[in-house]
């Protein structure tokens, strides 16, 4: 008999090119990384990418899942910073594939005739 393993595999990738991180900014990323991964659909890869500039950091934020694919990329001048607009953009974008799954759903439960010819007579 197979036993279902329910738990999550680690499914992040974190990437920081041309520099080192505090080890409290990088926890407080990979936190606020599982957080997302959280609202993300199940089946998603979460992979982050921050690479110093001259002038800047520029961040890359990639969830891919069976289902939708989202992507954002922000620059910024302090890692945390990039990584909050990646992280509000991110979530915008799951937010609008969330109400129009589920609502689209709920429409089609909610009136299964529509569309059909009815008669009213």
């Amino acid at each position: 008999m197979n036993k279902l393993n329910l738990k999550r595999k680690e499914k992040q990738k974190t990437n920081f090119f041309g520099m080192s991180l505090p080890s409290e900014q990088e926890l407080f990323i990979k936190r606020r990384l599982e957080e997302l991964r959280e609202k993300c659909p199940s089946t998603a890869n979460l992979n982050l990418k921050l690479e110093q500039r001259k002038s800047c950091i520029i961040g890359t934020l990639k969830v891919n899942s069976f289902s939708e694919n989202f992507f954002s990329s922000k620059v910024a001048s302090e890692p945390v910073q990039v990584f909050i607009l990646l992280q509000e953009d991110i979530e915008a974008q799951l937010l609008d594939w969330k109400r129009n799954r589920f609502s689209n759903s709920l429409f089609s439960k909610i009136s299964p005739n529509l569309g059909r010819d009815v008669n009213c007579a």
